[in-house]
């Protein structure tokens, strides 16, 4: 039973007790005639006792509220802590864009060049010179490779960015053997 319920209840039965009471003495003062006035203090009571249950229920009712908003908190925190949660991952994904600004780019761009750089210079070479390039140019691919199975692990383009680097791989395999 709810705290309001115990106030409220033990308050109307007090004034039904006060209630009889004043209802006896005026039976008993219009039996005896002697008496024209009900007993004031009983009255009296009887309006400060309704005053009071008046103030339990809404000390109840405050009571009731701040239970409310005391587990209104609880949702508060989970939310803020799935908020912190997910702002420290944008930070890790601004550090890793961040990463492949800086390193993965500039270093995918100078494998270009020098991929361009190799296709020019097996024009007019021999065949070991061919070869050497050839096993070169595929362990720079393999390093890259490997640096971008690290880097796209967690992504889903996983799986298209290391199918293109085997294509490249193939590709300079097949323009080695063209130029041999």
């Amino acid at each position: 039973m709810k705290l309001s319920e115990n106030i409220k209840t033990t308050i109307t039965e007090e004034e039904k007790t006060i209630q009889a009471d004043i209802d006896a003495k005026s039976k008993i003062a219009s039996l005896n005639k002697t008496s024209q006035k009900v007993d004031k203090k009983a009255t009296t009571a009887l309006k400060y006792l309704h005053y009071v249950k008046i103030a339990g229920e809404v000390g109840a009712g405050v009571i009731d509220v701040v239970n409310t908003v005391k587990s209104g908190d609880a949702e508060v925190n989970k939310l803020t802590s799935k908020i912190e949660e997910q702002e420290k991952r944008v930070e890790e994904l601004n550090a890793f864009d961040d990463y492949l600004h800086q390193t993965v780019i500039p270093s995918v761009g100078a494998m270009g060049d020098s991929l361009r750089q190799a296709g020019e210079t097996m024009k007019n070479q021999t065949s070991i010179r061919l070869n050497v390039g050839k096993w070169k140019v595929q362990e720079m691919i393999r390093d890259v490779r490997l640096q971008f199975k690290r880097l796209s692990k967690d992504f889903d383009v996983h799986e298209d960015l290391l199918r293109v680097i085997d294509k490249l791989d193939e590709t300079m395999g097949i323009l080695v053997d063209v130029y041999d």
